[in-house]
């Protein structure tokens, strides 16, 4: 009797080696959050490491309050000395509202139990035992995983996408059976930022843009995510997504807290599951040889035609074999397979293959590439290695070198959508001819 009883709370506090004081606060490791669901849900307190030599114990007063040895948030319970654990609830008020309106972001919910011997002295610990956490966590990037489509342009060229609005582009993809969905992890402050009990549950949704109907979810915890680390995805397959429909991602974020938040993907999906189409009028093929968008011609001189301006239309050098976009017209030299001479020649000394073409168009990936090739018979290449064409021609010359007469030469066009399907066209062909009264020459108009 006059020595006063020392404790510990679930080992978290340790007295100081001969201290007499009353009162002893403990210095915890990093608070556990209170549940989402309340005190409820809370683990029970325990307590145990009460000594007294000299004279037994014989109750204890355990309190919840919002700071060291108060009882804001219940009255105080006494405990008969055999009782060592009570679940956190019975130490508050039985108004849940009450308590609640008490419990804010970032306050510690601090647990006292005192100890009292038969002699009716008594000693007291005090720890903070959970924290609160009202704060939502910051949301992460939300994305589609695929191509982007072409962006739509102020002009409105036609190789546009034209799903989307201008200025932005969407996620494209060919298949309509799976999407995936990546984002970065939703980040916690405060109190969560260091509670060892901090977790994250993530909800994953695809979504209708039209009428956010749900196609499919997914549920995310993360076991094997913590903060700041690397970006989680969800995938899903067996899906009837319909083509030209866009489709949006939203994951929602349940914090420990019970605090939640949504994020929207900022580009939509849409799928993509046919190649470029071109707009043709019937009976004018798609390709036409010649310049004029309503005339196809037949045949023309191998060689002798002046080249149009590179100002005028997109001229391609194909006489090296090497076919290269050019600026301007190469000299006037004469050109013959890899023969070449220094000898100006008046009339141009190369075949010149002129032609237009309708435009492709895609709605809703747009047209990424658009490709020109030259072949002895269509499908083929042989005559000029496939070559890339500016998205806006829709006309274009090509320098090869002479070609010999009677030879028919058609000109291939390929588009190739953002989701890599294509689509070619090819002109009907062109008979090259040699100059009238050529000697032994059968084609000579």
């Amino acid at each position: 009797i006059g020595e006063y009883a020392t404790a510990t709370v679930d080992a978290l506090c340790a007295v100081p080696p001969n201290s007499n004081s009353q009162e002893v606060v403990c210095t915890s490791p990093p608070q556990a959050l209170l549940p989402g669901d309340g005190l409820d849900a809370a683990a029970p307190v325990s307590w145990g490491g009460f000594d007294d030599g000299h004279s037994p114990i014989v109750q204890y007063t355990v309190a919840l309050g919002t700071s060291a040895l108060g009882s804001q948030l219940g009255d105080p319970v006494v405990f008969d000395a055999s009782v060592h654990s009570t679940p956190l609830s019975t130490l508050a008020f039985s108004d849940d509202a009450t308590v609640e309106a008490r419990l804010y972001d970032g306050l510690s919910l601090w647990v006292s139990v005192t100890a009292t011997n038969n002699a009716g002295l008594s000693a007291s610990v005090t720890v903070p035992l959970l924290a609160v956490d009202r704060q939502t966590p910051t949301a992460g990037m939300v994305s589609f995983v695929g191509s982007l489509s072409v962006p739509i342009s102020d002009s409105g060229t036609t190789t546009d996408a034209a799903v989307g609005s201008y200025g932005r582009q969407h996620v494209v993809q060919n298949t309509t059976s799976d999407a995936t969905v990546t984002w970065t992890p939703f980040v916690e402050f405060g109190a969560a930022e260091t509670a060892p009990n901090a977790s994250v549950v993530y909800v994953a949704q695809l979504l209708t843009a039209e009428s956010l109907d749900e196609v499919a979810w997914h549920t995310v915890a993360d076991d094997n995510v913590t903060v700041h680390s690397g970006a989680v995805s969800v995938s899903w397959d067996g899906l009837n997504l319909v083509p030209s429909r866009a489709y949006v991602a939203a994951v929602t974020a349940f914090d420990y807290g019970g605090n939640s938040i949504t994020a929207y993907s900022q580009t939509r999906l849409v799928v993509d599951a046919t190649p470029p189409v071109q707009l043709v009028s019937p009976p004018v093929a798609g390709v036409r040889d010649g310049l004029s968008a309503f005339q196809d011609l037949d045949c023309q001189a191998r060689s002798g035609t002046d080249p149009a301006s590179p100002s005028t239309v997109v001229t391609i050098d194909a006489r090296s074999g090497s076919p290269a976009i050019v600026a301007e017209l190469p000299e006037l030299v004469q050109v013959t397979g890899d023969a070449e001479t220094d000898v100006v020649s008046p009339p141009f000394a190369a075949t010149v293959l002129q032609f237009t073409f309708d435009p492709f168009m895609d709605p809703e990936s747009g047209v990424a590439t658009t490709r020109v090739a030259v072949g002895s018979a269509p499908g083929r290449s042989d005559l000029m290695a496939w070559t890339t064409l500016p998205l806006t021609a829709t006309s274009a010359q090509v320098l090869l070198p002479t070609l010999p007469e009677g030879v028919v030469a058609y000109v291939g066009v390929d588009a190739e959508n953002a989701v890599s399907l294509h689509k070619s066209a090819w002109s009907d062909g062109v008979r090259l001819l040699c100059q009238p009264g050529t000697v032994g020459c059968d084609y000579d108009g």
